[in-house]
């Protein structure tokens, strides 16, 4: 909290001017506006997010999901060859899904559609952590670090759906 203090005074100077969204306009008066931009503030921050996304390659969700499917096609280029058709495939389908469908839902204008298409991205994303444990279960390869980075995402995916959620 020091840290906003000392630093935040012209950061905080150009958040007073944000009128931008509904969630600006409904804090607009008083007390509670300066409660939500400091709170704004330190969300930004934390998320490392001051501006709206533009693209749906702004999104943290989006660029952690597009890791993952690189992290994927490394691990399933080791595969043997008999799983080419079967293992290999279905986990880069179900990979590529995630920020495939991260992506197609950030276009869309009701809200109720975007976290449509984030379950959509889960749900693979969950086929993802089977098939990792499958991989590991068959000694293709170790899933450490993928696991991690896909329980990276899964936060990011919950986060984001929460804040549609909130905003309905």
């Amino acid at each position: 909290m020091q840290e906003f203090r000392s630093s935040g005074v012209q950061e905080l100077q150009e958040l007073q001017e944000f009128r931008g969204s509904g969630i600006g306009r409904k804090y607009h008066h008083g007390k509670l506006k300066n409660l939500f931009l400091q709170c704004y503030y330190i969300c930004a921050i934390y998320l490392r997010m001051t501006k709206p996304a533009k693209t749906f390659k702004d999104l943290r969700a989006w660029q952690k999901a597009h890791q993952f499917v690189l992290s994927t096609y490394s691990l399933t280029a080791t595969f043997p060859k008999s799983e080419l058709f079967c293992l290999t495939n279905q986990m880069r389908r179900s990979a590529i899904s995630v920020p495939a469908n991260i992506a197609e839902g950030f276009k869309q204008r009701a809200i109720s559609d975007k976290a449509r298409f984030l379950n959509f991205a889960q749900g693979s994303l969950e086929e993802c952590r089977y098939y990792l444990i499958l991989v590991q279960d068959l000694g293709y390869g170790a899933t450490a670090d993928m696991e991690a980075l896909l329980e990276e995402v899964s936060k990011l995916l919950v986060a984001y759906a929460s804040a549609l959620d909130s905003n309905r």
